[in-house]
């Protein structure tokens, strides 16, 4: 029922519409979202689409076409293959083990920047499966990373930033970095008399940034939450050379589509079908 006040000219905009939309609506019954991968974040009191790094997650895997949900620790893990552990998520040893069960089926995860720390944020909780050992804040500001060419032939050919924060790692024994930091000629900051501003790269270093240890990524800096304020297309290209590593075949593929598509799959059991809907948003 409409409002009694609504302008005539307004219920013929809803019905030239549904009018439109009402023929689709058998593909629309009953379904449910197809989600390959998971963003595990941890509750705090800020509304999580106000961070940052949820936005960027949000941006960057919509624009890769991943289908995902959005969870927190306590959830079930048993339906994704990919766990995206972001900023900030704390681990149990409870929330360990699901994890190593996860892994165990082999399926992957993700881990960014300080995500897995112990409650005291002194070491990894799953520092053997990740390949990583926690040394501390990373000093660099900015910081820099380069790939290798087998990883990302496009990251490989310049020193990039991360436009975020992050840790220093030192890799373990077996582990394969695919990516390492590059510090700047110096830090931003102000000494007094001047601001330095100017912070260009300078050495290249064989600390790690991007590692792979079996189904395990590990990423030093905040790459969402980079993304997420900046929008640098160098960023999403590192992300989508990680996911193409943990995801090899996702769910939904386009080739050559630009940034404002989106894609999203659906699945109806009750008539064994899977929809995929193509939205392009263009103001």
């Amino acid at each position: 029922t409409l409002f009694p006040y609504t302008p005539l000219s307004r219920c013929r905009g809803v019905r030239e519409v549904y009018s439109g939309v009402r023929p689709f609506e058998p593909y629309f019954s009953g379904a449910e979202p197809v989600a390959e991968a998971a963003v595990v974040f941890t509750k705090d009191n800020l509304y999580f689409s106000a961070k940052p790094e949820m936005r960027g997650a949000a941006k960057m895997l919509s624009e890769l076409q991943i289908q995902f949900d959005v969870i927190t620790p306590a959830s079930d893990f048993g339906k994704y293959e990919l766990l995206i552990f972001m900023k900030g998520c704390v681990f149990t040893e409870e929330t360990a083990e699901r994890v190593r069960k996860h892994l165990n089926a082999g399926k992957a995860v993700w881990f960014c920047t300080d995500a897995g720390l112990d409650s005291v944020k002194g070491a990894f909780v799953m520092e053997k499966e990740m390949g990583v050992k926690h040394l501390g804040k990373c000093d660099s500001r900015p910081t820099y990373f380069l790939t290798t060419p087998e990883f990302s032939e496009e990251l490989s050919s310049m020193p990039r930033t991360f436009h975020a924060e992050g840790v220093s790692v030192a890799a373990l024994e077996g582990t394969e970095v695919t990516g390492v930091l590059v510090r700047p000629y110096c830090n931003f900051g102000w000494d007094g008399l001047r601001t330095h501003y100017y912070n260009p790269p300078d050495r290249i270093t064989e600390e790690p940034a991007v590692t792979f240890r079996g189904r395990c990524a590990y990423c030093t800096h905040d790459l969402f939450g980079g993304y997420g304020v900046t929008g640098a297309a160098e960023l999403k290209e590192l992300g989508g050379a990680i996911l193409k590593r943990l995801l090899p075949e996702p769910a939904v593929k386009l080739e050559n589509a630009p940034s404002f598509v989106r894609a999203m799959a659906s699945e109806q059991p009750g008539n064994r079908r899977t929809v995929v809907y193509l939205h392009s948003y263009i103001k």
